[in-house]
């Protein structure tokens, strides 16, 4: 019996399977109707089918719980459909608020009470966003190829810009992307295209001519790995509306099918585009400078003459009264004001001013640091920041090699005044000349002495020279006892701007021995002038005896 039950349900299973293959051939999806693109922000849309059953048996019960998106959700309700019968449906598309720039494509699969899927049709639909001419051309055009734009970055490598997030003017930007042929055919002559879109004056106030990238035009077959692209691009303020602050960076690749197993689509164009919302900050109170003019390596000694480009890249008017301009470098000993005239909204000024290489420069890179400030309240001396608080502070380089030294253009001599004796004061002769060509200014001091001398006080520890022309600094040295012998000290010549030491020139004197009798220490210097006037007041002695004597005789 237990059989024979087995035997009857193995049988009825089979009538079952055999009736759900034989009803697939049953039901059949036609005339898929799909809007060719729509709006990002449209909400929804709907996708109108025909569903046809061609049974003749009974009643069918259709679910669509299968169909699937790449983007979005996709709703269809279930229904019964009658033998022979044929019905147009609606699917409903939703969820792709964000994703304007993809193509959404779609599966409606009806799938019947077992959850076997019967039948099957497909859509695709471009979502948009607010478009203009840029991207509409890519949306007309649609993608058949199957390009894809992915790893679209931004990245601000100069200026005060944060990124994708916002820009200003003069930021240079470096766009990176990758270009993809995820279809199955090969795809010619792609060219690369950049726009920098205005949304508030409606036009392309940047693209890829102004732009510099490493390809514009490419191949990708169908089997080929995905090529990466870089842009480099200035954002240039007379390409930019003052006050306009919204617009947007397309990306967008355009290109042939170009392969015999593409059938009717050889030929056709394909085309898709990325894109990113930037905001442009046009509308602060912000100075810029830049296009510095200065030569990159200078000699000690010169004079530079340098400029520069000041901008007012805000859309209100800057008064004179309220900008003004130090330049310093506290390594070269320069420190200048500059005042400036009014600026107008995206206009810019030239400033100029005169930097003199000093002759005790190091020879290395030199900062060179302007700041802009404004002077509406000259105590406060307010520096001009950005909302982000970044302050107008800017900074170029200035290498220094070669030329004459400080050290190069000084003579130093020096002797004593006086004979040097241990236990004395002796005095030394410093003369100082001026071998340059300019106006110099020299601080001098003395070292190397406190072996033998107590003290040494200088006439004066500073002085300026004109060129070829020469000055006296004397020296009174307290010299200790018991010294005697040659003795040596320095002459340092150091630098008015950092305080260091840039020439050392040695000095030998010599020093006698105190006598245990000297007519010098007794009668002193003129000892010998002394000795002839004794001689000779004994001589006159000598001769009025000699004469009395004779008187007397």
């Amino acid at each position: 019996m237990s059989k024979q039950l087995n035997f009857i349900f193995a049988g009825i299973f089979s009538l079952i399977l055999l009736a759900s293959f034989a009803s697939a051939a049953d039901l059949s999806i036609s005339n898929v109707n799909a809007p060719a693109s729509v709006d990002e922000d449209a909400g929804s849309f709907s996708v109108t089918f025909n569903l046809t059953y061609t049974g003749t048996t009974a009643n069918k019960s259709v679910y669509f719980n299968q169909s699937s998106l790449n983007i979005g959700s996709i709703s269809i309700s279930d229904i019964i459909i009658n033998p022979n019968g044929s019905k147009i449906l609606t699917a409903t598309i939703s969820n792709f608020a964000g994703k304007g720039g993809n193509t959404l494509t779609g599966f409606i699969i009806a799938t019947n009470s077992s959850g076997v899927n019967e039948t099957s049709g497909t859509f695709s639909t471009i979502i948009t966003k607010e478009c203009d001419d840029f991207c509409s051309e890519c949306e007309l055009a649609g993608n058949p190829g199957d390009l894809y734009l992915t790893n679209l970055d931004f990245s601000v490598e100069k200026g005060f810009g944060d990124d994708e997030n916002y820009w200003y003017p003069f930021d240079e930007v470096e766009i990176t992307f990758e270009i993809k042929n995820k279809g199955n055919w090969d795809v010619e002559n792609i060219e690369l295209e950049i726009c920098l879109w205005d949304k508030t004056s409606n036009e392309c106030a940047v693209d890829e001519k102004d732009m510099d990238l490493s390809d514009d035009e490419v191949d990708i077959d169908e089997d080929d790995d995905g090529i990466d692209v870089t842009v480099n691009f200035l954002v240039d303020p007379d390409e930019l509306t003052e006050g306009d602050t919204d617009y947007i960076l397309y990306v967008r690749a355009f290109g042939q099918i170009d392969d015999n197993n593409a059938g009717i689509l050889d030929g056709n164009d394909t085309c898709v585009f990325k894109d990113q919302d930037i905001e442009i900050r046009t509308d602060e109170k912000f100075v810029i400078i830049r296009n510095f003019d200065a030569p990159e390596i200078v000699k000690r000694g010169e004079t530079v003459e340098i400029t520069a480009d000041v901008w007012n890249i805000g859309e209100d008017r800057i008064d004179s009264e309220d900008l003004f301009i130090e330049v310093r470098s506290g390594t070269l000993g320069f420190v200048e004001t500059i005042d400036l005239d009014d600026l107008k909204s995206f206009d810019s000024d030239k400033i100029s001013f005169s930097l003199p290489i000093p002759v005790d420069a190091e020879e290395k890179t030199h900062v060179i640091k302007l700041t802009v400030y404004d002077d509406e309240d000259m105590e406060d001396n307010d520096i001009y920041e950005n909302q982000e608080n970044d302050e107008a502070v800017y900074d170029f380089f200035i290498t220094v090699q070669g030329g004459k030294s400080l050290a190069d253009t000084i003579s130093i001599s020096a002797a004593l005044e006086t004979p040097a004796q241990s236990g004395e004061t002796a005095v030394a002769t410093i003369d100082l000349t001026n071998l340059g060509e300019s106006l110099e200014s020299y601080t001098i001091s003395i070292s190397g002495y406190n072996d033998w001398a107590s003290s040494a006080e200088l006439s004066k520890t500073s002085l300026a020279l004109a060129a070829g022309n020469s000055d006296l600094i004397n020296v009174t040295f307290q010299i200790k006892e018991d010294v005697s012998g040659e003795q040596t000290f320095n002459v340092n010549v150091l630098s008015p701007t950092t305080g260091k030491v840039i020439l050392t020139q040695p000095v030998t004197i010599s020093i006698s021995e105190k006598s245990k009798f000297s007519f010098s220490r007794i009668l002193g210097e003129n000892w010998y002038l002394w000795l002839i006037g004794i001689f000779n007041v004994i001589l006159i002695i000598i001769i009025i005896i000699v004469a009395i004597k004779i008187a007397n005789s």
